[in-house]
C-alpha cells in the first residue's frame, strides 16, 4: 500500500494513534470537532472490546503480556489495525496486512462483535466505500448476552475545535488557536 513516509508505516501510525491511522488510510483530511469526539468514544469501545476478547480467547502466552499497560497497549492496537485493514479494500494482499504470532489472532480479530464495532467507526465517518461493508454482522439484541456485547459507556473526551487529521498527525496546531489530540 503507497502510504508509508520516511518516519514510519502505517502500521506504527496504528501503534501510535489509531484514529489517526483510520484517518490516514480512510483519506480523510478533516472533521468536525463532535465528530471526533464521537470518533474517539468510539475507538474507546473498540479497544476495550478488544481487549475482552483477548482475555476470553487469546493464548496463555498472550495473556502474559496483557499484565504489562504498554504491552497490553500495542497488542490491543495491533488488533485493531488488523480488523480495520481486513475491512480495508485496498489492502488485499497478504503482505499489506501485519504478521504476528499467533497468527493476527484470528480468533479476536474476526469476531462479529469487533467487526461490528469496526464498521460502526466507518459509517461515522462516512468512508463505507472504502471498506467491506456487504457481510455486515446482524445487530445485536437489545438486551447483551454477554459482557463482550456490552456497550460501553462512552467516556467524555474533552471537545477541539474543528481540525484537520494532518494537524493531528503532526502536531501543528499553530494555524488554530487549539490543541490537536493525538491520544484515544
Amino acid at each position: 500500500y503507497p502510504i508509508t513516509s520516511s518516519s514510519g508505516s502505517i502500521y506504527t501510525f496504528f501503534l501510535h494513534s489509531p484514529i489517526v491511522a483510520f484517518c490516514v488510510v480512510s483519506q480523510i483530511t478533516s472533521m468536525a470537532a463532535e465528530q471526533w469526539s464521537e470518533l474517539e468514544s468510539l475507538f474507546i469501545e473498540f479497544e476495550d472490546l478488544a481487549l475482552e476478547l483477548l482475555n476470553t480467547y487469546a493464548s496463555s502466552q498472550v495473556r502474559k503480556f496483557m499484565g504489562d499497560d504498554f504491552l497490553r497497549q500495542i497488542v490491543i492496537r495491533h488488533v485493531l489495525c488488523c480488523v480495520l485493514l481486513d475491512l480495508h479494500l485496498e489492502f488485499v494482499r497478504p503482505e499489506h496486512l501485519p504478521q504476528s504470532s499467533p497468527e493476527r489472532f484470528k480468533d479476536v480479530v474476526t469476531a462479529p462483535v469487533l467487526l461490528r464495532k469496526a464498521r460502526d467507526v466507518i459509517e461515522l465517518c462516512s468512508v463505507e466505500d472504502r471498506y467491506r461493508m456487504s457481510d455486515r454482522p446482524p445487530t445485536p439484541p437489545a438486551k447483551p448476552q454477554s459482557p463482550i456485547q456490552e456497550q460501553v459507556p462512552p467516556a467524555s473526551p474533552q471537545p477541539i475545535a474543528a481540525a484537520t487529521v494532518a494537524e493531528a498527525i503532526t502536531g501543528d496546531s499553530s494555524a488554530n488557536d487549539h490543541p490537536a489530540s493525538l491520544s484515544t
